[in-house]
């Protein structure tokens, strides 16, 4: 019974710990920008990108990084990756970007690489299950280690468990007949006192309905 309580515990607190670790928030080395809309060249690895802020009257700087690859969809749109994210302001977030320039300036002074950034989401440095995974597994490999130190080294526990057991088989237990009757019992008694309790209640609400309190 020992090790069966100290089981569930490890059990829940592995469930616990998956929980828990998946609130933590990875470090982001690279974000993936949905993009639609594109002008001008493809972006290509290695560019500087500014990314902009151009939902209200003034164009905002939010921040700047460098093209790691480039993957294009179907009329104008695609998928940019973009890695050394330095934000403009510390109070800016990589999601309120939505406009991205690649590139630098062409001849006529437009952006070699522009377009509308529908999504922006960072990329963690490894998946997050990872993460939940080694903080439950390592929660059931202590869990383990404690269950057999507390079943199969530790004396007084053994010791314990052997004379309970022992105890146990000493018991008188009841006879099946004896287990069936008393269900009835209960069972009989339980409708019983539901049966005397609604006859009490009826009672009770004709009498404060005849004396007015309750309206029916």
């Amino acid at each position: 019974m020992t090790a069966v309580f100290v089981g569930v515990l490890v059990l829940a607190g592995a469930g616990w710990t998956w929980q828990q670790f998946e609130l933590v928030r990875l470090p982001t080395p690279t974000w993936q920008l949905d993009v639609v809309g594109l002008q001008g060249e493809p972006p290509v690895a290695g560019q500087g990108v500014e990314l902009l802020d151009a939902s209200g009257v003034e164009t905002l700087d939010v921040a700047t990084a460098t093209v790691e690859s480039w993957s294009p969809g179907t009329r104008g749109t695609g998928t940019l990756v973009v890695r050394g994210v330095t934000l403009a302001d510390r109070d800016f977030e990589l999601v309120n970007a939505n406009t991205f320039r690649a590139g630098g300036a062409t001849a006529l002074g437009t952006p070699a690489s522009e377009g509308t950034v529908r999504t922006a989401r960072g990329i963690p440095i490894f998946e997050p299950t990872y993460l939940q995974a080694g903080g439950a597994g390592i929660v059931l490999i202590l869990g383990a280690a404690l269950i057999y130190w507390l079943v199969g080294v530790k004396r007084k526990t053994v010791e314990f468990l052997i004379a309970t057991d022992g105890e146990m088989k000493k018991v008188n237990w009841s006879t099946r007949k004896e287990v069936t009757g008393s269900t009835i019992v209960v069972v009989v008694a339980t409708f019983l006192i539901a049966g005397v309790l609604f006859v009490i209640d009826m009672v009770f609400s004709y009498a404060f309905a005849s004396a007015g309190v309750l309206e029916r």
